[in-house]
């Protein structure tokens, strides 16, 4: 399997320049849907009722028939790459889960992590509630990554260029995600390898971090399990990109405990899935159980995954490759949008280079509204 520094070496020879206007096109596309996501509760996917009186209890819905209106593939992303461009695919696959007709999003609305509002539901003339929205929530959850998996394995068994397996891709959340410009293909190869390179060199995948762990009871599992190796991890990437070992104290506002807690002095430090890069066969064996049995929520197996698996997993402590918002200081964030027109990115404070995606989860939705507007001015 190829190494992260062969891969970068991989890309630089079969795309060797930056297309003109790449990105444009996806920052404007992404922009768009984060200004249209009204943060409406997931619709019930299921087709229950139709045998079925509305007011009458069904029992276990999880089985149930899924609506054609709720069906979810991945929607694939493109830069318009030079390959693209000649009729390739890309070298690194951008792809996102939306539903299959109507291009809908399919995540819950952002404040779900602290609200625990995500999904409709149902109440009954007997008083009881079914589906409840957790279960809305997690059968959305199911059928995006089952349609991740189905994605990657397309991909694994297409083969193209020979990458196979190896071949870099990147899934993000619908509807909270923003492109931030100013990152072609090769850049975003670049970051990933050197991320990793500063990491130990032998992981597969890159996931974005955030200050707060969510579910709030991981904070503990980090306690336990992470502290013999995850400071030294993120201090080593920190400095590799020129970062303060303390820059969150500048930016973090965790001053409101029921959106979600941070260590005493914050730090951005625990797995996000709402951007994931890495090798297709190591996405694929990560996310394998997510569309299946798994029944918690998924940022929670994401971050147990890292834990368990700190050889294969590493995290972008940087913000550089994905900079998630939530819990950040929404009125001085670590970031500003630059330029005017077509030439606009997003930029960092801390590396005073671009950011490649920036995530609104959380408490921040608002804040990455502003951002998107700003790009489409």
């Amino acid at each position: 399997m190829a190494t992260g520094l062969n891969l970068l070496t991989f890309v630089s020879f079969v795309c060797v320049c930056m297309a003109v206007g790449e990105g444009e096109d996806l920052m404007t596309e992404l922009a768009g849907e984060v200004l249209s996501n009204k943060q409406a509760l997931l619709s019930i996917p299921w087709e229950i009722y139709r045998d079925t009186p509305s007011f009458r209890d069904v029992g276990y819905v999880g089985e149930f028939p899924i609506s054609d209106s709720a069906a979810t593939e991945i929607h694939l992303s493109s830069l318009q790459t030079g390959r693209e461009i000649q009729g390739f695919p890309p070298n690194v696959l951008i792809g996102r889960a939306l539903v299959k007709d109507s291009l809908k999003v399919t995540q819950p609305p952002a404040n779900f992590r602290y609200t625990g509002k995500g999904g409709e539901e149902i109440k009954h003339l007997n008083g009881l509630t079914n589906p409840a929205g957790d279960l809305t929530v997690w059968q959305w959850q199911r059928m995006r990554w089952s349609a991740a998996k189905e994605w990657l394995e397309y991909w694994a068994d297409r083969g193209a260029a020979g990458a196979g397996g190896a071949r870099l891709a990147i899934i993000h959340s619908s509807g909270d995600v923003l492109y931030g410009g100013g990152c072609d293909e090769n850049t975003i190869v670049y970051r990933y390898n050197r991320i990793v390179n500063a990491s130990g060199g032998s992981q597969k995948i890159v996931m974005a971090a955030e200050l707060s762990p969510w579910p709030a009871d991981l904070g503990w599992s980090y306690n336990l399990t992470s502290s013999s190796w995850a400071e030294g991890r993120r201090a080593d990437v920190l400095s590799d990109f020129s970062v303060p070992d303390n820059w969150e104290s500048t930016y973090a506002n965790c001053t409101e405990p029921s959106v979600g807690p941070c260590n005493s002095s914050p730090k951005y430090m625990y797995a996000n899935s709402g951007f994931m890069m890495g090798t297709i066969d190591a996405l694929i064996d990560m996310i394998a159980d997510l569309g299946t049995t798994y029944s918690g929520w998924d940022n929670r197996w994401f971050n147990e995954y890292y834990l368990k698996n700190p050889a294969t997993v590493t995290l972008d402590y940087a913000g550089i490759l994905s900079m998630s918002l939530h819990n950040m200081n929404l009125g001085s964030l670590p970031l500003e949008v630059n330029g005017t027109n077509t030439g606009k990115t997003i930029q960092s404070k801390l590396t005073n280079g671009s950011i490649c995606f920036v995530h609104g989860n959380g408490n921040s939705f608002a804040a990455l509204q502003g951002i998107a507007g700003e790009l489409k001015a």
